[in-house]
Order: structure tokens, then sequence, then C-alpha cells
């Protein structure tokens, strides 16, 4: 049977998002037969959402990269795991360039922050950066190892809370004790980064999808305060205008399809979902939770089951192979301007085949716990009442919820 996901269904739907968005883009009639070239070839919808979508946006992505790099001669270039993993094998791959692997989440860098000396690092853990509001129970379990014995304990916090539960902690003596914690991992951090970074560079390269650059912020803290003077520029697929904290803080940072929040209907959509390109260039790894003494990442175990790892794995090699196939083409430029059409209209635009195969991904939960979620999940009521925790994907949640019969002219 054939697929109702095809090449001219893709190239309909981006001209029209490309003319709706004002995107100046030439080259999708060439990419529509690129994609002709491949239809009878791949296996499943998964494949071709790989092969059709993803491999261009990534193909753009690495080559502003290497470019990037070219004008930072001499500099060492890391990428953050676990999202970094596909460009780093694409830059390698398609420009012959080392490119190390930086294994660094949220979570541990602004834990490691705080340890250094960073309090508004410990306010971003527990309160900014969440998806769900943590308790003073589970933070304090979670910091201290230690129960809870204050009041509200199971009261969500907000930032004023946070702040109280601060003071909390220092009338308990738990502060000093959770500072010291986040001392002992940024040395263990700091050991993973010697390895990674070699000897020292007066320049690193951290590529990165990013949004608003806490684990850069966090990372500079933790160099600064070990004396390391390397200056880290961030190579990233989007800055928000959160970024503004983290150049605050000294660091240096360039979005690829959004720069500083600029065009915010593109940065606003990405940063609500940056979840649905991690599942296509993420190792199949656990979060990381910890390092040895040495600096060995350790990372939790995979939510995914054995028969959906395998398909990444073979998802992840289809995009490699037509990667190094459309970097080949001459005469197509991948300019950030065909990116930001085929990324934006998967975003906010989706195909019913496309949700269909991906609305029950499932995706850890990272910084909020063991729970875990699916990308776009059945909500009740409307978007604009769902969290993220709720729903990763709002526009493929939403068109979940459409009946079967309305969705048959949909295209």
């Amino acid at each position: 049977m054939l697929s109702a996901y095809t090449p001219d269904n893709l190239y309909e739907s981006e001209k029209s998002f490309a003319i709706q968005y004002q995107i100046p883009v030439d080259n999708l009639e060439f990419i529509r037969q690129l994609r002709l070239d491949t239809a009878t070839s791949l296996p499943s919808d998964c494949h071709r959402i790989a092969v059709w979508v993803v491999a261009p946006v990534l193909v753009s992505f690495v080559q502003w990269i290497a470019a990037q790099i070219k004008q930072h001669k001499g500099a060492c270039c890391l990428a953050v795991m676990r999202d970094g993993w596909l460009p780093g094998k694409l830059l390698q791959n398609l420009y012959g360039l080392p490119v190390r692997e930086l294994w660094l989440n949220r979570d541990l860098g602004m834990r490691a922050a705080f340890g250094c000396g960073d309090d508004e690092a410990l306010l971003n853990w527990l309160v900014r950066t969440r998806l769900q509001p943590i308790t003073p129970t589970e933070a304090t379990e979670r910091l201290a190892d230690l129960p809870y014995l204050g009041p509200e304990p199971h009261k969500p916090l907000n930032l004023d809370d946070a702040r109280q539960l601060m003071v909390y902690w220092k009338n308990q003596n738990l502060l000093p004790q959770i500072r010291a914690r986040g001392k002992a991992l940024a040395a263990r951090l700091m050991q993973h980064w010697c390895v990674m970074a070699e000897s020292p560079h007066h320049e690193t390269l951290l590529v990165d999808f990013a949004c608003a650059g806490n684990a850069q912020r966090s990372l500079q803290t933790i160099l600064t305060a070990h004396r390391h003077g390397t200056a880290i520029h961030g190579l990233n697929f989007v800055t928000t205008a959160g970024t503004k904290w983290a150049r605050q803080a000294g660091c240096t940072l360039d979005g690829f399809l959004a720069e500083n929040g600029s065009p915010d209907w593109f940065a606003d959509a990405y940063a609500r979902t940056p979840e649905l390109m991690e599942i296509f260039t993420a190792v199949s790894a656990g979060p990381l939770f910890d390092y040895t003494d040495d600096g060995t990442p350790q990372c939790a175990g995979s939510i995914l089951e054995p028969e959906r790892i395998n398909l990444l794995e073979d998802v992840q090699s289809h995009i490699i192979e037509a990667a190094t196939h459309y970097h080949r083409q001459s005469g197509l430029h991948w300019s950030a301007g065909v990116a930001r059409c085929l990324w934006g209209r998967m975003l906010l635009r989706p195909l019913p085949a496309e949700v269909s195969v991906l609305s029950d991904w499932p995706l850890d939960a990272g910084l909020d716990g063991a729970s875990q979620r699916v990308l776009a999940a059945r909500c009740g009521g409307g978007p604009e009442g769902w969290t993220k925790w709720q729903s990763a994907w709002p526009v493929g949640s939403a068109m979940r919820n459409i009946p079967a019969k309305a969705k048959k002219g949909a295209v």
C-alpha cells in the first residue's frame, strides 16, 4: 500500500508555508525532485520524514557550522551530547572536521555552577527551567539527600518560594552542604572537560541546539571558577531572547535559524517544541546524571524499547546517507531560509502522517525526574491551556483531537 505522505504533498505544504511567513525560498522544487528520487526506497513514513525533512535541515545547519569553524582556526570543537551526536557525525563525514563529544545538560551544569558560587543557577534549577514545578520535599531530597522538615512540604515552588527555601536551607545549615555537593560535581565535570578538550585551546566551539544557553552559561561559570582560560563560543540551531542572561555572564552564542529570538515566530515555535528535532539527532542513551571521578559520563537507561531503538538507529543511518547525497548536489545552497521553511512548517503545520508517526514517541523527563511523556499526547481543552509537560508539540496534540471524519480532507 502506497503511503499518503508524498514529495508532492510536502512541496505544496512548504510552498504555502513559505508564502504565509514571507520566506524567500528558491530551492523547494529542486528539493522536491531529490525527494522523488528516494520515494520508493524508504521503508516507512518515519524514514521519509527523516530523509525528506530532517536531513536537509541538518545539512543546512552543519554547512553553517562548518563555515563558522573555518573562521575560528585552532579552536577545539565539541558537540554537546545527547543531541549533538548527529550534527557532530555530519561535520566529520561531510567536512572532515574533528569533533569530540561533550556530555553536559542543564541539570548537572546548573547544580555544578551553584557549587562554583552562582546562586542564580540554583534558582534556575529550582524554578525557571522546569516543565513542571518541584516541591520543597523533592528539592531537598534531590540536592541534600535529607528530609525536608519545613512548612508547606508539597507546595509547588514559584520563584519567591524558591528564595525562601534557600533561606530555610541556609538556616538549617543545608545550603553549604548543597554547595559542597555542587562543587564536587563541578570537579568531576572538569575532569570530563579536560579529557574531551584534550590540551588547552584559546577557544572552544560548542555545537548545540540550545535555546536560552543555560548549559553554556553554567559551563562558563565552572571554567572560570577553575581558572580555565578557554573562551567558549556557542554555535546553536536556535538562540532565544533568553540568551541575554548567558550573554551578561560573558557567553558568546550564535544562532542559525533564530538569533537572539529573531525571527520571533520561529524562535518561539522551536523553543516550545525542541523535542521534535531531538528525537532524530540524539543517541538512544537515557539522560546524563553524573560523572565518575575520572570524568566518565554516567547515563540512565534509555526509556525507548528495543524495537524503537533499532528504528532510531536505522533512521539515523538513512539521514547520514541522505545528507551525504544532498551535500554533493552542485548549485544548491542549503540556506537558513530553506531550513527555516522546512522545519517551521514541521513545527507549526505538520501533515497528518507526520503527527501519526511521531505523536506517541516517548520523551524522558530529564531535569524533571523519572516520569516520562510522549511528544504529542491527546489533551482535553484547547492548546492555549496546555503546558509543556502536557504536550511538547501542541499542534500535534490539537490534530489528534480532530475527529477522523474531519481529517480526511486534510493535506
